[in-house]
């Protein structure tokens, strides 16, 4: 199978981490390809060398291009299974694969969302971000939870169907420390 993941940066981070690891180790039974939206980062001489790594090269704020640049990366890769980590790249994941017809879906949320402030265009944002969450969420075939809690604020705070979601705690490589 030919598995993207989908993250922000590679700089120094638990999701990082976790994706990092996940990848190297699907890596001797698929074909990787690690896209990161803003920048590589630190953690990118970490990746195993069979694993295709992209730069997208987002700046801040809002990139309405973001979608399609990453729908044309998905087709050219042929992708089977788009991964995305964390909310930052949700919505962008979810417009691209929509575009290029990429049918599994699958997100890892691996913290809350940024909070929002309490002034009325800091709450519709939040309003209109978490209706597009819940909205999106319907075309991925699980959400993945790293934490109970983090599963709960899901559920709660943003509205996802509990059927949909999946805790799968996070946990490390004991062999890396012997």
């Amino acid at each position: 199978m030919r598995i993207l993941q989908l993250i922000e940066s590679l700089e120094f981070g638990g999701a990082e981490k976790v994706m990092i690891d996940l990848a190297n180790e699907l890596a001797s039974r698929h074909e990787l390809t690690i896209c990161c939206v803003k920048r590589l980062g630190a953690l990118a001489e970490s990746v195993d060398p069979r694993i295709d790594i992209h730069c997208l090269g987002k700046g801040e704020g809002n990139d309405l291009q973001l979608p399609f640049r990453l729908a044309r990366l998905l087709r050219e890769k042929r992708i089977d299974i788009l991964h995305t980590h964390n909310w930052g790249v949700f919505l962008e994941g979810a417009l691209a694969a929509s575009f290029a017809g990429t049918a599994v879906r699958v997100h890892t949320v691996h913290g809350p969302t940024t909070p929002y402030g309490p002034d009325l265009t800091s709450q519709l944002k939040r309003v209109l971000r978490h209706w597009l969450e819940r909205h999106f969420s319907r075309q991925f075939k699980k959400i993945v939870t790293v934490s109970n809690s983090i599963q709960n604020y899901v559920r709660t705070e943003i509205g996802i169907d509990g059927t949909r979601l999946t805790t799968i705690h996070n946990g490390i490589n004991i062999s890396a420390l012997t």
